[in-house]
């Protein structure tokens, strides 16, 4: 089907980030528990996220194993399927504010998956290969709006950056601002190219 790109949406969240208290989550299948107040999906990996369950939603337990806390689309994945009526929540730690990018008209989004030879001798002539490292990049091409990203690429801040596609699907993660060029010509508005390295994790949905 196909689907016309002009509802869709580039975020960037930026640093300093904020501290929150007591995030609720929500989950379908008792394993993954995601945050849910979809402004704080970003936690600051710097700041130490504090994951508390409790079987009732009054009596909160701090818990540190038995789990993989995703700090991009804040979400934590249980090892097993957690007991019925079994709370999760995001006792303490810092989300990122994120917001729409101003006069963004293009986004790309890029991913990258290295395939590792594992080829032997063989009679059929036909190479293998196993999955390696994911790696990708987001651009945006953007109007000319301020000097907020050319600070940021200079400071080399960690953000996030996501595109949110008009089904819902979005496909975010952690970044630096690799590239950055600007193109003034007489004829047109002042142009600038961003190209975001992601890094650590990517989450697409």
């Amino acid at each position: 089907m196909a689907i016309a790109a002009y509802n869709s949406t580039f975020y960037v969240g930026s640093l300093p980030s904020v501290a929150f208290t007591d995030e609720a989550t929500t989950t379908s299948d008792r394993i993954t528990y995601s945050i849910s107040n979809a402004a704080h999906r970003y936690l600051d990996k710097s700041v130490a996220t504090v994951v508390q369950t409790s079987p009732d939603g009054s009596t909160w337990t701090t818990v540190t194993s038995g789990f993989t806390l995703y700090r991009c689309n804040a979400r934590v994945v249980f090892t097993s399927t957690q007991p019925i009526g079994t709370q999760v929540r995001l006792h303490s730690g810092n989300y990122i504010p994120y917001a729409s990018l101003a006069q963004s008209y293009s986004a790309d989004y890029s991913a990258k998956m290295d395939m590792l030879d594992s080829t032997v001798f063989n009679s059929t002539g036909n190479k293998t290969f196993v999955p390696g490292l994911l790696s990708g990049t987001m651009k945006c091409q953007t109007w000319w709006a301020n000097e907020t990203r050319i600070t940021s690429l200079l400071a080399r801040d960690l953000i996030i950056v996501s595109i949110a596609t008009p089904t819902g699907n979005h496909y975010d993660g952690f970044c630096y601002a690799g590239d950055l060029g600007m193109k003034a010509d007489p004829k047109s508005l002042v142009t600038e190219d961003i190209t975001f390295q992601l890094t650590d994790e990517l989450f697409a949905a």
